[in-house]
Formats: C-alpha cells, sequence, structure tokens
C-alpha cells in the first residue's frame, strides 16, 4: 500500500559464510569469495553432498550458556545482524522512552526459522531423552521465535508477554541494555519521527 511515505534503510548487519559483519561480507562479495566448504556443523558423512555455506560464528556472545540450550542457532545469528545495523545506523536503544520503544516493529523474513531447534529436540525424544529436552520447545521450535526474542533483546515488548525470561546481554556501546542476520536491517520511515531499536541478549 503506497501512503505517501518513504521508507529508508539506516544501517545493515550480516552474518554470512563468506563474511561476518557488513564490510566483510561485501568485500568477499566484491572480491567473487565463496563461503561453502565441508560440513562441520553435524555428521555429513553418509550424505551424498557434504559441502555447505557454514557461518563461523560463537553464539554465546549473543546467548549465555544457561538460555542457549532454549532456542536455535539462528537467534543469537539474528540478534548480532541486528546488532550490527542498529550500530551501523547510529541508533541509540537506551535513548528511547517505553512509549517510542512500543512504536517500534519487528519484521523478519525466514526460509526455515528455528527448524534446527526442533530438529534437536525430536532427537531427544527419540533418544528416550525427553527430559533433557527444552520446556520451551514449542515457541522456540517456530519462525516466529526469532522476531520475538530480538524484540525481547531490545526490549521492544513488555516484559510480561515474553515466553521466558531473556539472558543478559554484552554491553554496548549504548551501555548495559535493560532486558536482552541472517542479516538485518534498521529502517526507517522520512515521514515519521526517527525509530531506533536496542541489542540484548547474551
Amino acid at each position: 500500500m503506497n501512503n505517501g511515505q518513504r521508507i529508508v534503510i539506516t544501517g545493515i548487519g550480516a552474518l554470512s559464510p563468506n563474511g561476518i559483519g557488513r564490510e566483510n561480507y561485501f568485500a568477499a562479495i566484491a572480491a567473487g569469495r565463496s563461503g561453502i566448504r565441508t560440513i562441520t556443523q553435524f555428521d555429513a558423512s553418509a550424505l551424498p553432498a557434504r559441502i555447505a555455506g557454514e557461518v563461523d560464528f560463537d553464539p554465546e556472545r549473543w546467548v549465555d550458556a544457561k538460555n542457549i540450550r532454549h532456542v536455535s542457532r539462528v537467534v543469537p545469528m539474528a540478534i548480532a545482524a541486528t546488532d550490527e545495523a542498529l550500530r551501523d545506523a547510529n541508533l541509540d536503544p537506551l535513548a528511547q522512552t517505553l512509549e517510542q520503544r512500543q512504536n517500534i516493529g519487528v519484521m523478519l523474513g525466514s526460509g526455515g526459522g528455528a527448524i534446527e531447534f526442533s530438529e534437536r529436540m525430536y532427537e531427544l525424544w527419540f533418544a528416550e531423552k525427553e527430559k533433557q529436552a527444552s520446556i520451551y520447545s514449542i515457541p522456540s521450535g517456530t519462525i516466529g521465535t526469532i522476531a520475538s526474542e530480538i524484540s525481547m533483546a531490545y526490549d521492544l515488548t513488555d516484559s510480561r508477554t515474553s515466553s521466558r525470561p531473556a539472558a543478559p546481554r554484552p554491553p554496548t556501546p549504548w551501555g548495559t541494555p535493560t532486558a536482552t542476520s541472517s542479516s538485518a536491517s534498521a529502517t526507517r520511515s522520512s515521514a515519521a519521527a526517527p525509530t531506533r531499536r536496542s541489542p540484548r541478549r547474551s
């Protein structure tokens, strides 16, 4: 729907097999460097194809050890990309009032979402280790969990609506958040007041 407003991309964040961070990713693209290599995330020896694009990434920088078992790997990746997009846009989340944060939305597209997390839970079930499964198996296994985790990470929603408490996130250039891509972009409508978002979970 065209309502006369312009949408402006003000920040970009990127995590890719051929580059972590916007500048590294763009440099790899310009140089024609591929990120495809032998699979290391799981045993692919029985598969006809044993290569893929994997991201060298430390998820525990963004989600602490206590909470990492409750989320898919895509969650810390999405939060890391969001963090870079916010920094790139110079948007300070801690400068926003609660009312302003409640007017910020998260729109995210995914081709697979948190399916890797669901597969881990099924594996525990079939191994009769269901007691080791996360109590957040259902909410954390949906595509919607990614946008929800970003919202919780940046305190964009009332924490009472969260499916679980968010982990504390490492200090950012703006200080320590009150609550804590894959690629992400920070956008702003030219006809609206400046919008900002905040990083959260660790």
